[in-house]
């Protein structure tokens, strides 16, 4: 059991503090004492909702910032091929342009489709995020954590190293298995809404 601040848990979820306060008033979500356990199987569902729905938020801005170039894009085309009317280009100079503007864009759309070009603000939220709160979690709650229940078997005597290093083993990857499962879930996501 791990009790934050509502304040806490709303940066956590990307919410405002009203917003948690609110759910809480509603029963939406548990609180002991005006706090929240962040461990409670309600609250990590509902921040698990929160950061689907910032994926599919920057994953939909991000699509329309990719449109709204390539309408620029087109438009500055356009203005160019008016230009170069004016200017006496032939019309096979013209059509030739056009047909490189054209293929740059594809270039550029499959790029994105390939996976080659995608925003930093993505790469931060399906990638960089999941990886931070592994290390966060790894600095903070594992040495507290593997202390707690190592120093007992120490004491007893009763493990050979190989299963010290083995119970090691296992208790670090229950904090970097969660980050590897969370990243291979945002790339599904992506590919989902890609396919949409």
């Amino acid at each position: 059991m791990r009790i934050i601040s509502q304040v806490d848990f709303a940066k956590k979820a990307g919410v405002s503090r009203a917003a948690i306060s609110s759910r809480i008033k509603k029963g939406t979500l548990p609180s002991v004492d005006g706090k929240i356990d962040i461990d409670d199987l309600s609250c990590q569902e509902y921040l698990e909702k929160r950061k689907e729905a910032q994926i599919i938020k920057q994953v939909s801005e991000h699509n329309q910032r990719k449109k709204d170039y390539q309408v620029n894009n087109l438009a500055r085309i356009e203005k160019n091929i008016i230009n170069d009317l004016a200017s006496g280009k032939s019309r096979a100079d013209l059509e030739s342009e056009k047909l490189e503007a054209d293929i740059e864009l594809k270039h550029l759309s499959i790029a994105e489709k390939k996976g080659t070009l995608i925003s930093r603000n993505l790469m931060i939220r399906c990638f960089f995020n999941p990886v931070q709160t592994c290390f966060t979690r790894l600095e903070y709650d594992a040495p507290g954590n593997l202390a707690a229940q190592l120093i007992p078997k120490i004491l007893s005597k009763s493990f050979s190293k190989e299963e010290i290093v083995d119970f090691i083993t296992k208790q670090l990857s229950t904090y970097i298995k969660p980050a590897k499962q969370q990243m291979i879930k945002n790339l599904k996501d992506l590919k989902d809404l890609e396919n949409e």
